[in-house]
């Protein structure tokens, strides 16, 4: 059962993240994008992210292998969903590639938001400042904190590789939010 949530939880945040983008113009707060939960209070109901495209709008982007997105109003949580997640008492990271400007911190409250609702307690967030070796020594130590899921983007697709491959090899699920290391 554990796997089966992991990889559901897994699949609800790569189409959140993949939409986060997608919304409307750059002219407004990075908070318009960031993810909508529950149908009237944020703390109860079902958990949708970004219910619905803007009017007319579609996904134009692939996945780093050529993968088609889905809308991430086609993922929803019910009550019971969310309470055999919170059963799990389940752990993510946040590894960022950089931290410093609107996109990412709207990308990690978006993220803190729906681990919240989720009952995914978040016990790391890294700032690498786009240096590949600084992105290796905070996965190493998240590592050692041994969450159950990190959300990433990694600052270089090789230099990095080694470092996400320790973290599936210890267990740890992977999400890639922009771009994949080489092998992955």
């Amino acid at each position: 059962m554990k796997k089966f949530l992991s990889i559901f939880s897994v699949v609800l945040l790569i189409s959140s993240i993949t939409l986060a983008g997608c919304g409307k113009s750059g002219s407004q707060s990075a908070n318009a994008n960031a993810p909508k939960v529950g149908a009237d209070d944020p703390q109860t109901g079902p958990l949708t992210i970004n219910p619905a495209l803007p009017k007319g709008g579609k996904i134009l982007s692939k996945g780093p292998h050529g993968e088609t997105a889905v809308p991430a109003s086609s993922l929803k949580l019910t009550e019971k969903d969310l309470a055999q997640l919170k059963k799990g008492r389940y752990t993510a990271a946040i590894v960022m590639h950089y931290a410093g400007n609107d996109w990412s911190t709207a990308q990690i409250a978006g993220l803190k938001a729906a681990f919240k609702r989720m009952g995914i307690k978040v016990i790391a967030v890294t700032d690498a400042q786009f240096k590949a070796e600084k992105q290796v020594s905070d996965i190493e130590t998240v590592i050692a904190k041994k969450p159950d899921i990190i959300v990433s983007i990694p600052v270089d697709a090789v230099s990095t590789s080694d470092a996400y491959k320790k973290a599936a090899a210890a267990g740890i699920k992977l999400v890639f939010m922009d771009n994949a290391p080489d092998g992955m």
